[in-house]
């Protein structure tokens, strides 16, 4: 016989309990009034949710860690099998320094692209298939019957999971905003991986220094442009008002164009130099006579084409300004892209995606007014159709997006407003679904 004590309401009581027969029962003297037992701790709720809400946040949350290492799994191992090639180092080195190498690459690599994929596309379909994968479990459960029975309101349910999907929003705007761009330099290098070729960057104009500045192809990695030409603005000089002979227009045609970064630039405030390799230079030195240029050289010659071997060029010109005509730049908060916007207001997609800073997070909140009623509705049991339908949901959102980006970058279409394209997949997808999700069943 073992005694244990008890303590009830105040007093102590001894209780008795005898071994276990041969039936297996046990016999037992109950008290008569509640238990209190301190040898076991009660444990407290986080934030001392209600039952309900506990119980729908960590399903909730334990269908998001699942989805998110599951779809981050995949997209890895996509990336790895689709791009090995690209990580494998050149050079002739051994077995061990290529295989470090090739690690480290893939390391690297996934590091600065897999936070911009969850800013850009994985964030609102791990909020949408999370979601809708926790209602599931409820049905499967037929959880919702006795939840219906006590009175509780489908609506009051679903506020855990709604307060989530705001909460990401903010996550996916902070991301955005502040995290992302700080990662711009191995962005730079992991796009170069992803991409086949280097950008072909719209012609900047500088005028600050009156330049007009065209390159052929621009690598963002290593900041180099390659297929080079400077024009310097037209000014003519009236021949009355002849201050000096200092040339005044010119041409520059170069290989390379090289940006030497300074001790003090960052990854957000970048400064530093232009270097020109391996060009020529052809510079007028002429006033304004009817339909002719004459020049004011004693020489009366009317090209000088000097090469040169490095040349620094005197310009306003950032590696992010030939970089802005890039649609799939993402590195840039709502700030640099307002700036971008100004100091080249010719990219209309710029506008755009000003407006879709703010848009696009509020995607967490919007596809769940479609993904809940077809969960509640059907109820379905299925986790692989809850997966299929965020799936299609959210692929019709991107597509929607991405197609109104693709307008608004197009100058010679005048009549697409970056402001209405960038929030008609939320004013489509948002209406549609805030009609269907008044009409539940509750």
């Amino acid at each position: 016989m073992k005694g244990s004590e008890k303590h009830y309401m105040g007093s102590t009581r001894t209780e008795s309990t005898l071994d276990e027969n041969r039936f297996g029962t046990t016999s037992r003297e109950l008290p008569d009034g509640p238990i209190i037992d301190l040898s076991e701790p009660k444990k407290v709720r986080l934030f001392r949710l209600p039952t309900l809400d506990y119980y729908i946040i960590k399903s909730f949350l334990k269908a998001y860690i699942i989805c998110a290492v599951s779809f981050t799994g995949l997209y890895i191992a996509v990336e790895i099998f689709t791009k090995i090639h690209r990580f494998i180092p050149p050079g002739n080195s051994g077995f061990f320094d290529v295989a470090l190498q090739f690690v480290e690459n893939i390391v690297m690599y996934h590091l600065a692209m897999v936070p911009t994929i969850y800013v850009n596309y994985m964030g609102p379909i791990l909020t949408l298939s999370a979601s809708m994968f926790s209602l599931t479990f409820l049905n499967r459960g037929q959880e919702f019957v006795p939840i219906k029975a006590a009175g509780v309101s489908i609506y009051r349910v679903l506020v855990p999971i709604f307060l989530l999907a705001f909460f990401f929003c903010g996550l996916t705007f902070v991301l955005q905003e502040w995290a992302i761009p700080e990662l711009r330099e191995p962005i730079r290098k992991a796009l170069a991986v992803s991409r086949k070729g280097s950008l072909s960057p719209s012609p900047f104009y500088d005028p600050t220094h009156g330049l007009h500045i065209r390159v052929q192809r621009y690598s963002p990695d290593r900041k180099v442009a390659f297929g080079v030409t400077v024009e310097r603005e037209w000014s003519f000089k009236s021949n009355q008002n002849t201050e000096s002979s200092t040339p005044r227009n010119f041409v520059i045609d170069a290989q390379e164009l090289e940006w030497k970064p300074a001790e003090d630039s960052t990854a957000r405030n970048e400064k530093g130099s232009w270097i020109l390799k391996k060009g020529r230079i052809q510079r007028w030195e002429g006033v304004w006579q009817g339909d002719l240029l004459a020049s004011e050289s004693e020489d009366k010659s009317m090209r000088l084409q000097p090469s040169f071997e490095t040349r620094t060029l005197e310009t306003s010109l950032l590696p992010i300004d030939l970089e802005t005509s890039d649609q799939d730049i993402s590195y840039l908060s709502w700030r640099e892209l307002k700036n971008q916007f100004q100091r080249q207001p010719y990219h209309t997609h710029l506008r755009a995606r000003l407006h879709q800073h703010f848009a696009f997070p509020l995607s967490h909140i919007i596809l769940l007014l479609l993904g809940i009623p077809f969960v509640l509705n059907t109820r379905t049991k299925s986790f692989f159709l809850s997966l299929t339908i965020s799936f299609f949901l959210c692929t019709a959102y991107f597509l929607l997006s991405s197609m109104g980006l693709n307008l608004a970058s197009d100058p010679g279409y005048t009549k697409a407003s970056p402001i209405i394209i960038s929030w008609l997949p939320n004013i489509i997808f948002g209406s549609l679904g805030l009609t269907i999700f008044t009409n539940l069943k509750s």
